[in-house]
């Protein structure tokens, strides 16, 4: 499985494979109109916690149901006011990366690397969002710098992780070192291709009416997510090479 994984980011540095699996992705995934309506929604005034938790509670509601539903029912009726409190509690830090992109972010930096794990331990500790919710909640707020990740691409590249073995490392650890290892990828991409030149290519298989209608064109990391939930989540991606 770690070659698996060591073999798919190698090939998806390469911004060809990255929009054969945004393509597949867009194939086969219907539920994708829950993040683009989301997301038109925090844009219009991305420094409202209501717009915020609108397009929050869109977005867990279609992207979370399966956490959502298992959770008891005083647990669901907390969503929308942990939403806030998660929020509020780090307002301040995310408000310190709102101009920042994943690719030119100082990961290394302490006081970087603080705020990104402090923010997702905030938003992960609360039991109506835990930690698929909270990638995608942040991701949601400053969708240029935060990854989303779900259980199975967590484990995934958890396995290349240099704390993998170290089994009581707290999430936002393990979240930190998937996110240095999305900005690798992404400025791999970005070393070969322009974001505008990838984007225009992954405009190609889109429906240009619905585009028109709600102009978002995705950061590259909800691209690279598309093709991390087809190969670890969906396992639509098949790897053609392997590691020697």
């Amino acid at each position: 499985m770690n070659d698996d994984v060591k073999v798919f980011i190698q090939r998806i540095k390469n911004p060809d494979e990255l929009i054969k699996g945004c393509r597949k992705f867009h194939e086969m995934e219907p539920r994708d109109i829950a993040y683009v309506v989301s997301n038109a929604l925090v844009s219009k005034n991305p420094s409202d916690r209501y717009y915020i938790l609108a397009g929050a509670k869109i977005f867990l509601l279609t992207w979370n149901a399966v956490y959502y539903q298992r959770l008891e029912e005083e647990v669901k009726q907390k969503l929308e006011s942990e939403i806030l409190d998660a929020y509020e509690q780090s307002r301040n830090m995310l408000n310190e990366l709102k101009n920042e992109k994943l690719e030119t972010l100082d990961l290394n930096n302490t006081h970087i690397a603080d705020i990104i794990k402090e923010c997702f331990r905030i938003f992960s500790s609360k039991k109506s969002i835990g930690t698929t919710g909270a990638s995608k909640v942040l991701h949601l707020i400053n969708p240029k710098v935060f990854m989303m990740w779900d259980n199975r691409i967590k484990a995934a590249y958890h396995k290349i992780h240099p704390s993998y073995k170290k089994r009581k490392e707290p999430v936002e650890e393990c979240y930190l070192e998937f996110m240095k290892t999305s900005q690798e990828i992404i400025r791999s991409l970005l070393e070969k291709l322009s974001y505008e030149e990838i984007w225009e290519k992954h405009l190609s298989f889109l429906d240009k009416n619905f585009v028109n209608a709600f102009p978002l064109k995705e950061p590259l990391t909800k691209m690279l997510d598309e093709c991390n939930y087809m190969k670890f989540t969906k396992y639509k991606l098949q790897s053609k090479y392997t590691l020697k």
